[in-house]
C-alpha cells in the first residue's frame, strides 16, 4: 500500500514499483480493496501495489478500519507513506502547475487539511519517507533499495551475439565490439564451425592480448550490471558483436554466460546468427 501527501512523490513511487514487477493500481476506491486483493491471490499475482490518497475521501475512514484486519491476515502487507515539507510541496505544485485535490482557497490550507486527514494512515505506516530532499530519480532509487529483495529474486541477464553486418539488435542495454579478437574465419579448419565449438573457443582466446581484453570486458560488464540493477532493473540485455556473428561474439557470449552464472545471476543466451537460444539459470 502506498499513501502520502499530494506532491510527495506517490505517483513516482508507484511507477518505480511497476518497473520492479509489481501489479499496480492507483486510486482504486478503498471499498474494492478486499475484492481486488482476493482476485490477485486467485490469479497468482504475488506482487501488488495499491495507491490510496485523499482523492478517495470517503475511503480514508474505511481504510483506517480495513488495513489492520488485512495485515492481520497477511503479514506481508506493507504500508509506505510519503511526505514532504510544506514549502517543498508548494514549490512542486507551482512547478507542475497542478491543483491540489483539496484546494479551495489556498494551497497552504489544502496541505494542512490533507495532513490532518491522512494522519491516521501515517500513524499505521510501516515506513514513512520524507522526500523533501529528493528529486524523482532519488526517490526511485529509494524505492528500489527498499524492495531490492524483489529485484534480486527475479533479476536476469540476457546475452545476445550478433553480426554488425546484419545490424545491432534494438533492445540492447549494453553493446560490446569484439572484432579486435583473433578471427577463426580465416582458418580453414575453423571457418565452418562456430564459437560454441572448442576449437574456435580456444583459438579466440589463445592470444594473451585477447585474454587481457576479455578480463577487462568482463570486469566492466559486472560493474555495469550491478549499477543497472541498483537502479531497479528487472533485467539487463547485453550484446556482443563481431563481423559475421558466428565465431568471436559467440565464444565471448558463452564465456561471459559462465562467469555470470558463477556469480549467481540468471542468464539466457541468444546467438542471433545461429538462431540458437538457451537458458543458463544461476
Amino acid at each position: 500500500m502506498v499513501s502520502g501527501l499530494s506532491g510527495a512523490g506517490k505517483t513516482t513511487a508507484i511507477k518505480a514499483l511497476e518497473d520492479m514487477g509489481f501489479y499496480c493500481v492507483d486510486n482504486l476506491p478503498v471499498v474494492f480493496f478486499e475484492r481486488f486483493l482476493s482476485f490477485c491471490g486467485d490469479s497468482g499475482k504475488e506482487l501488488v501495489a495499491l495507491g490510496v490518497d485523499v482523492r478517495d475521501r470517503e475511503g480514508i475512514t474505511l481504510f483506517r478500519e480495513l488495513f489492520p484486519s488485512l495485515k492481520s491476515r497477511d503479514g506481508r502487507l506493507f504500508l509506505l507513506f510519503l511526505e514532504a515539507e510544506d514549502a517543498v510541496l508548494l514549490r512542486r505544485f507551482k512547478e507542475t502547475r497542478r491543483f491540489h485535490p483539496l484546494w479551495f482557497e489556498s494551497f497552504a490550507g489544502a496541505i494542512k487539511r490533507e495532513r490532518e486527514l491522512l494522519a491516521p494512515i501515517r500513524a499505521m505506516a510501516d515506513r514513512v519517507v520524507d522526500t523533501s530532499g529528493m528529486n524523482a530519480h532519488a526517490l526511485r532509487r529509494c524505492i528500489f533499495e527498499m524492495f531490492h529483495d524483489v529485484v534480486d529474486s527475479s533479476f536476469q541477464v540476457f546475452i545476445t551475439s550478433f553480426s554488425f553486418r546484419e545490424g545491432i539488435p534494438p533492445y540492447l542495454d549494453l553493446v560490446f565490439d569484439v572484432r579486435g579478437l583473433p578471427n577463426p574465419y580465416y582458418v580453414d579448419e575453423l571457418k565452418e564451425k562456430t564459437g560454441m565449438d572448442e576449437g574456435v573457443f580456444s583459438f579466440v582466446f589463445s592470444d594473451p592480448d585477447a585474454e587481457a581484453f576479455f578480463r577487462g570486458l568482463s570486469d566492466f560488464l559486472l560493474l555495469s550490471i550491478e549499477s543497472l540493477r541498483g537502479d531497479g532493473r528487472l533485467s539487463v540485455s547485453v550484446g556482443v558483436g563481431c563481423t559475421g556473428g558466428k565465431h568471436r561474439s559467440v565464444a565471448v557470449c558463452e564465456r561471459l554466460g559462465k562467469i555470470l552464472v558463477e556469480r549467481g545471476y540468471k542468464v539466457s543466451i541468444y546467438h542471433r546468427e545461429l538462431n540458437h537460444y538457451r537458458a543458463l539459470l544461476g
